[in-house]
């Protein structure tokens, strides 16, 4: 990495019902972030005794969070998982004293390290690094509709239409895996943002988060490094190939390159799925990760 010297800290968390999905991202991380000397942070939304314990135990942080913005302005209280959304862009509060954050959702792991030394490096350079929804391989639809009208509906929920109709045709920044380093302007006014939408919405609005996010970049003169779709490749977007031994998960349009981090988005957490080679030949395998060697 472009400095050696940065204190570095990978953070993700979960649930009792996501501990699985944490042991897959965790079991594609620990070993290189050990090599690499960057720190592991986990949030504990619901996790049960012995598994914190075996998270302590290996030298991990875990965090139990308290919420980040006042309960008053729900008119409910949110279930506690909310809170995966609400720390992101408080992890300085939580974790303080880093050079670099790198968030990555629990539903996600990593096949090839290059990746997160490819966030770290771009967020120590512009600041902030982030991966938007756009390949040549993305279908353009859900099951629930067009990625358009999703992406409309997010800003008119969270601000208006004049923003919908500004932003929604440019593609959504992920925020399931992005980089920043500590002192980005980006963490005040996407916190700020998103407790304005609260304040409006009186309701924990899933993707507010995400949608501040991205408002904040498309509007503001805050420099961010965008990164290929391989450092976040979004399963229920497009399926992935695999290699020819069914180990290795590949872009699935030439040069077939090999996926850094795999996100396992929406209905692709679970269960196994037809993964064709280069060589059209069917593997079935589960998209989490398994016994392979990580480079």
């Amino acid at each position: 990495m472009s400095d050696d010297k940065a204190k570095i800290i990978i953070i993700s968390g979960a649930d009792a019902a996501y501990s699985r999905l944490l042991s897959g991202l965790l079991a594609s991380i620990e070993d290189h972030a050990r090599i690499d000397k960057i720190d592991i942070g986990i949030f504990d939304f619901g996790l049960d005794g012995v598994f914190k314990m075996s998270l302590k135990r290996r030298g991990l942080s875990v965090v139990a969070p308290d919420w980040d913005y006042p309960l008053k302005l729900f008119k409910e209280k949110p279930p506690a998982y909310f809170k995966a959304m609400t720390t992101r862009p408080n992890l300085r509060r939580h974790f303080p004293g880093y050079d670099v954050y790198l968030w990555i959702d629990a539903d996600a792991w990593v096949q090839d390290w290059t990746a997160i030394r490819l966030y770290v490096d771009a967020a120590l350079r512009s600041g902030f690094s982030a991966t938007p929804e756009v390949d040549r391989s993305y279908s353009e639809h859900y099951a629930s509709g067009s990625v358009i009208s999703w992406r409309y509906n997010c800003y008119r929920t969270c601000f208006d239409t004049a923003v919908a109709e500004r932003l929604s045709p440019l593609p959504i920044i992920n925020c399931g895996v992005f980089a920043a380093r500590g002192d980005a302007p980006h963490w005040d006014v996407w916190s700020r943002t998103l407790r304005e939408i609260f304040e409006r919405l009186k309701e924990p609005y899933f993707y507010a988060e995400q949608t501040a996010l991205n408002y904040i970049i498309r509007n503001g003169a805050f420099e961010t490094a965008f990164l290929p779709s391989t450092c976040n490749w979004m399963c229920n977007r497009a399926l992935p190939l695999c290699s020819e031994d069914g180990a290795i998960l590949l872009e699935p349009q030439p040069p077939f390159g090999r996926i850094g981090i795999i996100h396992m988005t929406a209905d692709t957490k679970t269960g196994e799925e037809r993964l064709l080679d280069i060589n059209r030949r069917v593997h079935v395998r589960p998209l989490a990760q398994i016994a392979t060697k990580l480079l």
